[in-house]
């Protein structure tokens, strides 16, 4: 992925990686936008720049469960750009769990539109030259709230919020990043 600008960018690689009840894991391009890019390289806005879901059918052939969004893997440039990281996560009020059908913004009912978005205070600035790994929560936690469960943890996952990673999540930034 290149950082954006003219010329010849340095280049980083982002994967998001689902894994099920069963233990099936997946490593895919975020979200899912790769065969728009053919045959090029693209920009690392056009990757972050929708929302990805938390949740999706496990790529496993025979597998039925939902597997959710676990780890956020990211290999910077070892160049003078600094990589930042700031994931923020939306889970919508009364929406449906279809993981497939949820993922259209589009379709969603003005009743849909509340929604409980959890993020990180501020952006970390990654290592340059290095592998970062975000580890994210099984369960995500709101100020007064219960727990908030994907389809792939809910007891119900019919009854499951749908979720999602929002855009915007990954950035490259002007300047040094921490050497690594």
């Amino acid at each position: 992925l290149r950082g954006g600008g003219g010329g010849e960018a340095p280049r980083v690689w982002v994967g998001c990686e689902y894994e099920c009840r069963h233990g099936h894991r997946a490593v895919v391009a975020p979200p899912h936008r790769l065969a728009e890019a053919r045959g090029a390289v693209p920009l690392l806005s056009q990757l972050v720049g929708g929302e990805a879901p938390l949740a999706r059918p496990c790529l496993s052939e025979g597998c039925a469960a939902a597997a959710q969004l676990q780890r956020i893997y990211v290999r910077t440039p070892d160049a003078p750009v600094g990589v930042e990281l700031r994931p923020r996560v939306r889970f919508e009020s009364g929406a449906a769990a279809d993981p497939l059908a949820a993922a259209d913004p589009s379709a969603r009912t003005p009743a849909e539109s509340s929604a409980a978005v959890l993020e990180s205070s501020a952006p970390v600035l990654l290592p340059r030259g290095s592998l970062v790994v975000l580890r994210l929560p099984f369960l995500y936690y709101a100020d007064g709230s219960p727990p908030l469960a994907t389809a792939a943890t809910a007891a119900e996952a019919d009854a499951a919020p749908a979720s999602f990673l929002l855009p915007g999540w990954l950035s490259v930034v002007g300047g040094e990043g921490p050497a690594g």
